[in-house]
């Protein structure tokens, strides 16, 4: 049987990479250098420049990291500088276990309360998808060519660094579950 899902699990794997290199960069970035402009970053992340820049967009839309100011080019255009926020800050120590005490006295007690906030969640998350999952169990029905399937994350040393829930689209059924924002 052939398994048609490795080969986007290896692009997340890759994209998770790249991920965790550019909050590395921006978590080391030297103060006196000033904020970081995508083309120092790009410099600095081995990938390719359209999955850094997705990542980039990414990051500001999960407020991971902000726009220091703008500036501009020689050329007339406007280059974007970055600085990374306390979020982007937990997230690099996350995806970078080798960064993580550093972070950890930076932020200080605001590193433990980040830390309690994401268990709590993927708890809850976790609760709600197994609650879900129990219904279509005891029930014996699902939605027609529906499938679930979890994966929790762990680093060489055991300790939990992702959790993910795929769900092949369960219209409605799956609009339920979702938490309520």
């Amino acid at each position: 049987m052939k398994r048609t899902y490795m080969k986007p699990h290896k692009e997340r794997e890759e994209r998770r990479d790249a991920r965790a290199e550019l909050l590395r960069q921006l978590a080391t970035w030297k103060t006196e250098d000033g904020p970081a402009n995508k083309y120092q970053l790009e410099k600095k992340v081995k990938t390719r420049r359209e999955t850094l820049y997705n990542l980039i967009d990414e990051f500001k839309r999960r407020q991971m990291i902000h726009i220091e100011k703008r500036v501009r080019t020689k050329t007339g255009s406007i280059s974007e500088q970055y600085t990374i926020t306390d979020r982007g800050l937990y997230s690099a120590a996350m995806l970078n276990p080798d960064l993580e005490s550093k972070i950890a006295f930076k932020l200080g007690g605001k590193f433990r309360e980040m830390k309690e906030n994401v268990t709590r969640h993927r708890v809850e998350s976790f609760e709600r998808w197994a609650k879900m999952a129990r219904t279509i169990i005891v029930s014996g029905k699902a939605p027609p060519n529906s499938s679930m399937r979890m994966e929790i994350r762990a680093d060489e040393k055991g300790r939990v660094r992702g959790a993910e829930i795929w769900i092949k689209p369960w219209g409605d059924l799956l609009k339920s579950a979702r938490p309520q924002t």
